[in-house]
């Protein structure tokens, strides 16, 4: 990542001779926060590790970088990640937006070459209501966040929405920040091909999918995956 950085910043006038300097300080403030180091460019200015970055601006060590980027990526509620690394709820979740949002846009979407196709909506806190978990390396998901009904992109737990091929097998996920139907059904159309079968469950974002050149069929929670 060290060598990355120094790639990417010698760009806006970065003194390169001094970057072993740079690497030595950097290697002095592994016991502090990633940023402690920083090197001053030609015009002036200062840079560190995550000049530019989601994380430009905060303090935190590595293994809490690390550790939240892991958090994020396995799906663990940001509020149970605040208790864990006692940082401040609304900060976390700001930043996992960033996050979320950065992953978004790199994403490249095609339409799935499948004729019938089903779609559903899950939230954070469901699955494995009933899995028993009997190794103790593997507990039950900690459900910290209860909050009933359709959840939202501000409550975190926000939807998932998951567009399945039955004949590929292929799917495609996408984080929404609401389950309304401005929300979902430009991503079905998106994902589908015209003509196509979309199998789904009653929910009303649904219901105007006919007119839009698909077969739309539904059926009672989950039944017709």
């Amino acid at each position: 990542m060290l060598r990355f950085f120094m790639h990417n910043i010698a760009s806006p006038g970065v003194d390169v001779s001094k970057m072993s300097m740079f690497r030595a300080r950097f290697e002095d403030s592994k016991k502090g926060s990633c940023a402690d180091s920083h090197l001053r460019s030609k015009n002036g200015h200062f840079y560190n590790l995550f000049t530019k970055t989601v994380w430009q601006g905060t303090h935190h060590k590595c293994p809490i970088i690390i550790r939240i980027l892991q958090g994020v990526a396995q799906g663990v509620s940001t509020l149970h990640l605040s208790q864990e690394l006692v940082i401040d709820r609304k900060h976390l979740l700001k930043r996992r937006h960033k996050l979320q949002n950065f992953v978004d846009e790199a994403s490249i979407r095609i339409p799935l070459p499948d004729t019938v196709t089903e779609v559903d909506e899950m939230y954070q806190n469901a699955g494995e209501k009933s899995v028993k978990h009997t190794d103790p390396n593997d507990p039950p998901r900690r459900r910290s966040n209860k909050t009933r009904g359709h959840g939202t992109w501000d409550s975190d737990r926000p939807p998932v929405l998951g567009i399945i091929g039955r004949e590929s097998g292929q799917i495609q996920l996408e984080v929404k920040h609401n389950s309304a139907r401005k929300d979902l059904e430009p991503i079905v159309l998106k994902a589908t091909q015209p003509g196509a079968t979309i199998n789904t469950d009653e929910w009303g974002a649904y219901n105007k999918l006919a007119k839009a050149d698909r077969l739309h069929v539904t059926g009672s929670g989950g039944i017709y995956c």
